[in-house]
C-alpha cells in the first residue's frame, strides 16, 4: 500500500532531500528535541521513542525511534504510524557504530514509502503502542516524569530527579522576582537557586512550556529593574548580537561571560520559526541566558548548539558556531499568556557591542539546579 501523506517539519520534512540532510535532522532530534522514553528492552538492546517528536501528520502520527544495542551501536529511525488500522511506514534510518561513526543511511523517497501492518511482539510494536496510546503527548508536558538533556552539551540524557548539581543561565524579566530560563535547565530539579547582583535566593517554577523550552521562575528577591525587549524594527540576518551567561561554571570566570556574533538565519533546524540561528559562541551553561541586540534590548533566549562532532562524522566537515536562540517575540507571547507585561524599546541606532554587554550583565543571572 502506498502512503499518501503530507510531510511535516524537521526529519519528516527532509525525506525528499539528501541523505546528509536527513541525517542532520535526526541528529537534531537526538541532541535538541524532547526526551527519549524507554518503551521496551531485551537482552541485546534498549528501545526508545522521542516524546517530543510525536506529531499529527494527516491521519498518521510521525515519530522518531531509537535503538541502543548492548554492543554500543545505535540506530535512529523515522516512522509514520496509522493508529486506527495499525499500520506503520519507515521513511528514514541511520546506523552508528560504537564510536559514533555513521555506518549506514537509508532515506526512502516519498513516492516509494509503503505502509505495513505492525508486527506484534516486536520492539516496533512497543514503540507504536507508546505513540498511539497518547502517553507521549502527555509525558512530554509533564516535567516531573520525563528525562531531559541539556541541549547545548554533549552529555547523555539522565533520568530525573537529578542526583548532582548543574547550572545554566537566566534573565530578569520582572521586578517582583521573575526570571526566565530554559525549561531543560530546571526540569527535574529538587531545588532551584538564582544568583544575581542582588544575591542568591531560592526559586520555584511558576510556568513552563517544554515545546518552546522556556520556564518562568519566581524568587523572593525584588529586582530594581527588568530587561527591556526589542520593539522595532524587527531583528534581521547579519545584525550584531550579544550573548550573556554563565558557561562552564567552576572553570571560567564567575561573572557573566559575553560573546558576540551575528544573526545567521531567522529560523532554526527544520525551519523552526520559533528559533533563530546565531554565530555568537555558546557553551554548556549558556542555556537560558539573554541574547541582546547592540542597544542592549532582548531579542532572544539562548537555547542550544549543533553537535559539531556528530555532524562532522556525517558531512566530513566541522560546523563553526551554529547555535540557536528562542526568538524574543515568542518569549513575549509566553510571558503575555502568563500575565507578565514587559517593557519594549526601539533599536533604531546601532551601537558598539560593549554597550549591550554593560547593560545586560545586570539582568543576567546564574540558575543552579540540584
Amino acid at each position: 500500500m502506498r502512503l499518501k501523506i503530507k510531510t511535516g517539519k524537521c526529519l519528516f520534512k527532509q525525506i525528499f532531500l539528501s541523505a546528509n540532510a536527513v541525517a542532520l535532522c535526526l541528529i537534531a532530534t537526538l541532541t535538541l528535541a524532547e526526551p527519549w522514553r524507554l518503551v521496551t528492552e531485551s537482552s541485546d538492546s534498549r528501545i526508545y521513542v522521542d516524546a517530543g517528536s510525536v506529531r499529527p501528520e494527516g491521519s498518521y502520527l510521525s515519530f522518531a525511534g531509537r535503538t541502543i544495542f548492548r554492543s554500543g551501536e545505535e540506530q535512529l529511525d523515522g516512522y509514520f504510524a496509522r493508529c486506527d488500522v495499525r499500520l506503520v511506514a519507515l521513511h528514514t534510518s541511520l546506523r552508528y557504530d560504537s564510536k559514533g561513526n555513521n555506518t549506514a543511511s537509508q532515506t526512502i523517497p516519498p513516492n516509494q514509502i509503503r505502509v505495513h501492518p505492525i508486527p506484534t511482539g516486536t520492539p516496533l510494536a512497543a514503540q507504536v503502542e507508546y505513540v498511539c496510546s497518547g502517553r507521549a503527548m502527555s509525558e512530554r508536558n509533564a516535567p516531573d516524569s520525563i528525562a531531559q538533556a541539556t541541549p547545548d552539551s554533549n552529555e547523555k540524557r539522565k533520568d530525573i530527579p537529578r542526583t548532582s548539581e548543574s547550572s545554566g543561565s537566566g534573565v530578569i524579566v520582572g521586578t517582583q522576582g521573575e526570571v526566565l530560563t530554559n525549561h531543560h535547565v530546571v526540569n527535574g530539579c529538587s531545588t532551584i537557586s538564582v544568583k544575581s547582583d542582588y544575591g542568591t535566593s531560592a526559586a520555584r517554577i511558576v510556568a513552563f512550556d517544554p515545546r518552546l523550552d522556556v520556564a518562568l521562575l519566581k524568587t523572593a528577591q525584588n529586582f530594581k529593574a527588568a530587561i527591556t525587549f526589542r520593539g522595532m524594527p524587527p531583528a534581521g540576518p547579519g545584525e550584531t548580537v550579544v550573548a550573556l551567561g554563565y558557561p562552564l561554571a567552576g572553570i571560567l570566570a564567575s561573572e557573566a561571560n559575553v560573546s558576540v556574533g551575528v544573526i545567521s538565519a531567522l529560523a532554526g533546524i527544520g525551519n523552526d520559526t520559533t528559533r533563530m540561528q546565531i554565530s555568537a559562541p555558546v557553551q554548556p551553561g549558556n542555556s537560558g541566558g539573554p541574547l541582546l541586540d547592540s542597544a542592549g534590548n532582548l531579542i532572544g533566549l539562548v537555547v542550544s548548539k549543533l553537535d559539531s562532532l556528530r555532524v562532522a562524522k556525517i558531512t566530513g566537515d566541522i560546523p563553526q558556531n551554529v547555535n540557536f536562540a528562542i526568538k524574543g517575540d515568542v518569549i513575549r507571547l509566553f510571558l503575555d499568556a502568563n500575565q507578565l507585561p514587559v517593557k519594549t524599546s526601539n533599536s533604531s541606532i546601532r551601537q558598539d557591542a560593549s554597550v549591550a554587554a554593560s547593560r545586560g550583565r545586570g539582568f543576567t543571572v546564574q540558575v543552579t539546579c540540584s
